[in-house]
This record gives structure tokens, sequence and C-alpha cells, in this order.
């Protein structure tokens, strides 16, 4: 297992940990360890493409219809805090739509 994919697995240990934790101090751990994983993952970034670990680059190839179904279907999320706000969504599909060449 070379660097990239030890970082990975133990990405993958620790969110594991933090969804399911034996105990309240495994959880305050495993938070503790994901809090700081962004600056060890700098080091690896190119290996670790698409891994979804924080700072790392990824591809994920969002295309008029989803866009616009996830625009459409959530528009602006009510009640859940500071963010919630979809309209990025709707801009999103809007300014993909001439290289999309969908019609509305």
């Amino acid at each position: 297992m070379d660097p990239a994919e030890r970082l990975q697995a133990e990405h993958d240990r620790l969110c594991f940990l933090r969804a399911f934790p034996a105990s309240a101090r495994e959880l305050r751990r495993a938070e503790r360890e994901l809090a700081g994983f962004e600056r060890r993952a700098l080091r690896r970034r190119d290996d670790l493409f698409n891994s979804g670990i924080a700072g790392t680059r990824y591809f994920y190839p969002w295309n008029f219809r989803m866009a616009r179904w996830l625009s459409d279907r959530y528009g602006r999320a009510k009640g859940r805090g500071r963010g919630t706000d979809l309209a990025w969504l709707r801009r999103l599909a809007d300014a993909q739509r001439p290289l999309a060449k969908v019609p509305r």
C-alpha cells in the first residue's frame, strides 16, 4: 500500500469512527483527527484525486439536467440555518444552458 492509499484508508477509518463511535471519547478523537486531515492530505493532493478528502481535487460531471433538477426540487431550503439558499444551483443550471443546448 503506497502512502496515499494508507492516508485514504486512515481517512475512511476516521469517517467510520465519526459516524459510528463506540464512545463519546472515540467520537471526540475522530473529530479532532479529521479536523486536521486536510493539512495531512496536502502533500499527497494529486494522488488523492477524487478521494473526497478535504483539500483534494475532485471531478463530478454536473450536467445541466442534474443542476436544474436539484434547483427545482430543493430551491430554497427552509429552517436549516445559514448557507441553505440553493439559488446557486439555478445560477449553475442557467450558466450551463448555452453549453448543454437544452431548452427550458
